[in-house]
């Protein structure tokens, strides 16, 4: 369980809608897939900062990525201090919703990097998410 001062959101296709939510907190953690040259359930950390260099350049000024949303906070002066938890994933494009054996057996090690993040911010939890 999570103390009421933290909020979980889905923000898979938010967009922008994603903006007041990112400006009104102090510290955001962003749990994603990320695309890199690595071993499929490998786990990264990055800071906001870190992250850049792994951004592909934009595609269309139509199409809103989150990392967008946390350049616009930066504009308002109110972009909150990010953190990244990321995992290669077995496959990139599928709409499958459903975690593949990988990502099941790689759950507990995001979890438990999700705790180490939020004990850094002296945020205790009692966790019992089991994948």
């Amino acid at each position: 369980m999570l103390p009421p001062d933290v909020e979980v959101v889905d923000g898979g296709t938010l967009g922008y809608r994603l903006l007041p939510i990112v400006t009104d907190c102090v510290h955001l953690i962003v749990i994603d897939t990320i695309k890199v040259n690595d071993t499929p359930g490998s786990i990264y950390r990055f800071t906001r900062e870190e992250m850049e260099m792994h951004l592909p350049p934009p595609t269309s000024a139509h199409e809103v990525e989150f990392f967008d949303v946390l350049v616009k906070a930066e504009l308002m002066g109110a972009a909150p201090e990010t953190v990244f938890l990321c995992i290669v994933p077995e496959k990139y494009g599928t709409m499958n919703i459903e975690m593949t054996s990988l990502m099941k057996d790689r759950f507990h090690a995001m979890k438990e990097l999700l705790l180490s993040e939020l004990a850094n911010k002296e945020i205790t939890t009692v966790m019992s998410v089991d994948a």
